[in-house]
């Protein structure tokens, strides 16, 4: 299932972790079923350049790179940012989170907006 685009603006060296909720009709997805993770479920979020293009920076709840904010039963999860995401300098790129469970696939995407730090 795919969600209409949604626009995330990030300040450059913020360490305010990405908030994602996740939906179906209007109600939050309880995420908190994929745990323990196993091969046919994952969260992954990716940055990149354009839609289509190569990954320029991901996160992955596999690797405990993706937490969630409660228990997952509101469909929300948390995406750390860090320095390689700052690297990437200011401009515009295109995100993508996907949520993939045993019988759904869940995509949410849109425009990140990293806006330099001042000097």
């Amino acid at each position: 299932m795919a969600h209409a685009p949604e626009d995330i603006e990030y300040h450059a060296d913020d360490t305010i972790p990405f908030r994602i909720t996740v939906t179906n009709n209007g109600k939050p997805v309880p995420l908190g079923t994929i745990v323990p993770i196993d091969t046919a479920t994952e969260i992954r979020f990716v940055v990149a350049a354009s839609a289509g293009a190569a990954g320029l920076w991901e996160k992955l709840f596999s690797l405990a790179e993706i937490t969630f904010e409660t228990d997952g039963t509101d469909g929300v999860f948390l995406v750390p940012v860090d320095a390689a995401l700052s690297a990437l300098g200011a401009g515009f790129f295109h995100y993508q989170a996907v949520v993939t469970m045993v019988t759904l696939e869940t995509v949410k995407h849109g425009t990140l907006e990293i806006i330099a730090s001042p000097s």
